[in-house]
């Protein structure tokens, strides 16, 4: 089996299993956008950082190199190399089977499609992995996808900020670029201005990139879930429990309608992905109506959410509460978020999702 050499952002090599999560986060921060993805940014990388603990508790984190000049607003992409320090050979080895799981699509199709264990789908695509947990291939599967997060994130961002100086003409303008790069130093309201005018021009490019971004996070919060029990579970119970997560990851993010994660509503949806299993249902268990669930959200729940959201540091973009239309939908094809989360599926009381 030849492994890939590393996972990249944005043409810079990426190793999740033993590069400095701090350094990742602090040049992802530098990007223009980044306020308004943080939360997905943040979730990945706290991810990422669990997982180490489980797979890798005693390995030293190894530098990032500059991720092609964020600071210097560079659109030039440079390949470069990395050396893995790691204290033991099987660090090295697992970083190595990451790169693996990450480039072997028929393991995805497995898992997604035909409802294998994670475990199995790797096993039946990779060999020399016999002497390895099945939690460990879980822990590793989950990494790849709070990875894919932030590289769609990240490159997205990049590019974005890339064509603009395109378009300005850095490349070929003299002090074009030194211009532009002053502007959004000290005139942030005026390069925001440029920013928003260049993102209007794809909007669906941008809901894509949300929307994806949160599948693959939603597929790496289960996974790891799933990971954390996997000892305890025998094998009947792993294949149901491993199929069962990837569903509902699928649900939390299926539909690409235009208006699903309007700028002040992410906070919303990811909060009602967290928790409708338990917001649908009253205090004796019995699923809620969704007319009652949508009044309570808006009356109760989303307000007091909100309040939690305008305390924290940096609050994306100016949050609001979504509509009624946005949550039950308007129409068949408007199903709304109740329906695109799984609302529809929950069994009609809480006792019986364990049955």
């Amino acid at each position: 089996m030849t492994y890939p050499s590393s996972m990249r952002i944005h043409g810079t090599p990426f190793y999740p299993l033993t590069h400095d999560l701090e350094e990742v986060q602090d040049h992802l921060s530098e990007f223009f956008l980044y306020e308004d993805y943080a939360y997905l940014v943040d979730q990945a990388l706290s991810l990422l950082a669990r997982i180490r603990d489980e797979v890798l508790p005693e390995t030293p984190v190894s530098p990032l190199q500059d991720l092609t000049g964020i600071n210097r607003l560079t659109v030039k992409t440079e390949e470069q190399g990395l050396t893995l320090e790691t204290t033991k050979q099987s660090d090295a080895e697992l970083e190595k089977l990451l790169f693996a799981i990450h480039r072997n699509s028929h393991i995805r199709l497995l898992v997604e499609a035909r409802g294998y264990a994670i475990h199995s789908a790797i096993r039946s695509q990779i060999g020399g992995i016999d002497h390895l947990a099945d939690d460990i291939l879980v822990y590793l599967f989950s990494a790849v996808k709070a990875s894919q997060t932030l590289m769609e994130l990240g490159n997205w961002m990049h590019d974005v900020e890339a064509d603009l100086f395109e378009r300005q003409g850095a490349g070929t303008l003299e002090g074009a670029g030194e211009r532009l790069a002053d502007t959004r130093e000290n005139y942030r309201e005026v390069y925001s201005t440029l920013i928003n005018e260049l993102r209007s021009e794809n909007l669906r490019g941008e809901i894509d990139t949300a929307i994806q971004s949160s599948i693959f996070l939603s597929e790496a919060n289960n996974s790891r879930l799933l990971a954390s029990v996997y000892p305890s579970l025998d094998e009947a119970r792993r294949q149901k429990e491993s199929f069962q997560l990837l569903q509902e990851s699928k649900r939390e993010a299926s539909a690409k309608g235009g208006k699903k994660l309007l700028r002040g509503h992410e906070w919303a949806f990811h909060f009602l992905a967290d928790s409708l299993s338990h917001l649908a249902y009253d205090e004796c268990g019995v699923k809620r109506s969704k007319r009652s669930l949508v009044i309570l959200l808006i009356e109760e729940i989303l307000p007091k959410e909100l309040e939690k959201q305008l305390k924290r540091p940096n609050p994306k973009g100016a949050p609001t509460i979504p509509a009624e239309k946005t949550l039950s939908g308007n129409g068949a094809k408007k199903p709304g978020w109740l329906k695109q989360l799984g609302y529809d599926e929950l069994p009609e009381t809480k006792d019986a999702r364990s049955s």
